[in-house]
């Protein structure tokens, strides 16, 4: 179990999305109701009591550093829409394809309206 968790949080550090959408569908699969960390917290229910307490700790590392992750990607996709806003520029310009301009698109939605990137994402 401990490679299992371990392994989770190497991808956790390592998740590079490319969409706000990716950021929303990891979420999901990490933290969801039925994600992977409520997989391993089922499994963490037949566990030999000897391990619980350093298993139960690696199992909360683990949720905090998802939700940290997951809140630091909302964060800097705020932090870019709010740049855009304080820039007075009248239109942003994407160059590239793929996740350059859904980046674009995002912070464009993020300027012109009053909610942020969390709340976009939430509903």
């Amino acid at each position: 179990m401990t490679d299992k968790i371990n392994d989770l949080l190497r991808r956790v550090a390592e998740f590079s999305p490319r969409t706000a959408a990716d950021v929303e569908e990891f979420r999901i699969r990490i933290l969801g109701k039925k994600g992977e960390l409520n997989a391993l917290m089922e499994e963490f229910k037949s566990v030999a009591p000897e391990l619980k307490r350093e298993l139960g700790q690696q199992l909360n590392k683990l949720k905090s550093a998802a939700l940290e992750r997951i809140n630091a990607l909302h964060e800097e996709a705020q932090a870019a829409a709010d740049r855009f806003k304080s820039s007075g520029a009248d239109f942003i310009v994407a160059v590239g394809g793929g996740s350059v301009m859904d980046a674009a698109k995002l912070a464009s939605v993020l300027a012109t309206d009053a909610y942020g990137v969390k709340e976009l994402l939430d509903n």
